[in-house]
């Protein structure tokens, strides 16, 4: 079956991301559809008992809380938990889909194939095999769909592993001796979580990391963290921040966690109020990184070994979008080259919102993103010359790469009030005024 494009905007994927470029198209009168390959909307805030078929686990919390989360233009209600579920997370959004009258505009059980330009604009395959045109598209599929596993480890190991993108909830670790391999917020989260049924919990990390606690003298961190801080200099901001979560905590060491080599800013906020207590209680073990395996054993570069059941890499996600192979997009598994982290300069009709890590709560960038993107499409906003947008886009690496620590975690990372701000800028100097978008409340840790 083939449609014609006529004009139509196709919103590939109906998370946050897909939702917040529904809204900013139908707002600004533009035919779109969002295009979920799922029978439910929510992305990745999903849960589901089916492995694999989502990131979300059921213990899953957000880092930001109700009031710094949501779109700007409509809150969570008051009686959200003050660190939102993924339940309460799919709440919102369903009812934030329904008070602006998207639902009829998404799609479900739509899984794209294949997006090939063509002389009228672009090309939409369907798993089914349907086949649909459409004058532009809005890629929001995120960047946490295709598992990074490490490299193979030396020697044999003969329990099972799996990649946190499949792990579900702790009744499958009940009993077990169980290794969670990683630093980020899903390898603190799923460690913590496991401890409760297993016979041992294990944490393995190569570096040190920064443990931030969800909430400092009954507030959340952001608000004695952050606030009161926003104003000075990067640097004496990090010694403050450095010097405030050392007071909390007492430092790595009566952990047994590595000391990192970065500073407090440098790397995206690993934060929770369980770790350490299910660590001095001794229901989680903090490793060094692994040497080898040795059957029923894992061997660590520190010369210990330890009998484990199963494995659970929290390693991070590569970034792919396989249904654009034949795009010619100047991209590696870590990142795409995109003008202000939407436009591509080499591909015109293309756009992605949400592939992006903010150092904050993601619906409100997106739902900024969504606006110039509606804005160039109705002809309001218009991207410099081809030179001058990779121009920007190296210097903006560049200023990442002195911002935060090398590694694939943060190829895409940003400073929510920074490129907020630029953001909002652009918009104005295309039309001459400030930017429509509501004010929206931000912090600087996820």
């Amino acid at each position: 079956m083939r449609h014609s494009g006529n004009g139509r905007v196709a919103i590939i994927g109906a998370g946050v991301s897909g939702i917040a470029a529904l809204r900013q198209c139908r707002q600004g009168g533009i035919d779109a559809i969002a295009l979920e390959a799922t029978d439910v909307l929510g992305g990745l805030w999903v849960y589901s008992d089916e492995p694999g078929r989502t990131t979300a686990y059921k213990s899953l919390h957000a880092k930001g809380t109700r009031v710094t989360f949501p779109y700007p233009d409509m809150p969570m209600s008051a009686d959200t938990n003050l660190f939102p579920s993924w339940a309460d997370i799919v709440k919102y959004l369903n009812e934030y889909v329904d008070r602006h009258d998207l639902r009829e505009s998404i799609r479900f059980n739509s899984k794209v194939e294949r997006v090939t330009p063509n002389s009228t604009g672009w090309q939409v395959q369907f798993t089914s095999g349907d086949v649909e045109e459409f004058s532009a598209i809005i890629v929001a599929t995120g960047h946490l769909n295709d598992p990074r596993w490490p490299e193979p480890c030396p020697g044999v190991f003969n329990g099972e592993q799996i990649h946190s993108h499949s792990f579900q909830n702790n009744l499958s670790e009940a009993g077990k001796r169980t290794l969670i391999v990683g630093a980020g917020n899903s390898a603190i989260d799923i460690a913590s979580d496991i401890s409760w049924v297993t016979d041992q919990t294990f944490l393995s990390t190569r570096r040190g990391f920064h443990l931030f606690p969800e909430t400092l003298f009954g507030r959340p961190r952001m608000n004695v963290m952050d606030r009161p801080l926003q104003r000075l200099p990067r640097p004496i901001r990090q010694w403050a921040v450095a010097k405030l979560l050392r007071m909390v905590t007492g430092g790595n060491e009566k952990y047994g966690i590595p000391q990192p080599s970065h500073g407090v800013l440098q790397a995206r906020a690993t934060v929770s109020d369980v770790l350490l207590t299910r660590i001095n209680h001794g229901h989680v073990k903090v490793k060094p990184g692994i040497e080898r395996f040795d059957g029923d054993y894992v061997c660590f570069v520190d010369g210990t070994r330890e009998k484990v059941d199963r494995i659970i890499w929290a390693t991070g996600y590569r970034v792919t979008h396989t249904f654009l192979d034949e795009v010619a997009l100047p991209a590696d598994d870590q990142y795409v080259p995109l003008y202000l982290e939407i436009f591509p300069p080499d591909v015109q009709g293309l756009y992605f919102i949400g592939l992006l890590q903010p150092v904050g709560a993601t619906p409100p960038v997106v739902f900024a993103q969504a606006e110039i993107v509606a804005a160039h499409l109705r002809g309001e906003y218009k991207v410099p010359r081809k030179e001058r947008m990779y121009e920007a886009i190296n210097a903006d690496a560049a200023e990442r790469r002195k911002t935060f620590i090398d590694s694939p975690r943060h190829a895409i990372e940003v400073e929510v009030k920074g490129y907020l701000n630029r953001l909002s800028q652009e918009l104005g100097n295309a039309d001459g005024k400030s930017s429509r978008r509501a004010k929206v409340k931000t912090h600087s840790w996820s």
